[in-house]
């Protein structure tokens, strides 16, 4: 599974995107049709997963709109603990899935609970992504949801296995 990896800042203010970091958001995590996962990563830790029926632009408004004014705050409260991070770095992988694959939002809804399900059930420590604030479980994951949640998994293993060594500074 090919994953889309985007690193950016966040203002030192309010933790919302840096200037630097609207003006360099990929115009190609915007494609309307495209669906997917995302997970968010700090310091090489996952901190939170997600799901999107409109690309990664449902992330880079998570980290734009004003959570205190904004009409459509309830629907990017889950983008709070953006103000934890305030002029930190965070790291996003997207996992871009046709329409066909995760039409319905419950479907994507369901294998972001598995994710977060299974990240606590392989973490040492048995906790659950530290940013995830809500998770929409769901009975009956179809085979290739199932896959997905394999796939996604591995890489994430993979990428944090990666960060561990280069903090730990471990060669391989």
């Amino acid at each position: 599974m090919k994953a889309t990896r985007h690193e950016f800042g966040l203002s030192q203010a309010d933790g919302t995107l840096t200037q630097k970091a609207r003006r360099e958001w990929p115009r190609s995590f915007r494609k309307d049709g495209l669906c997917g996962i995302y997970a968010l990563f700090h310091g090489g830790e996952l901190i939170r997963f997600g799901e999107t029926g409109t690309g990664l632009h449902r992330v880079k408004r998570g980290f734009t709109v004003s959570l205190e004014t904004n009409a459509e705050k309830k629907n990017y409260y889950a983008y709070h603990f953006r103000k934890r991070y305030k002029g930190k770095t965070l790291v996003v992988r997207y996992y871009p899935q046709s329409s066909a694959q995760l039409e319905y939002q419950a479907r994507r809804r369901g294998v972001e609970a598995e994710l977060a399900y299974q990240f606590r059930h392989r973490s040492k420590n048995g906790l659950w992504p530290k940013e995830m604030t809500e998770i929409h479980f769901c009975n009956g994951l179809k085979p290739r949801e199932k896959a997905l949640v394999n796939d996604i998994m591995a890489d994430i293993k993979k990428v944090s296995v990666g960060s561990r060594r280069r903090r730990e500074g471990v060669r391989r």
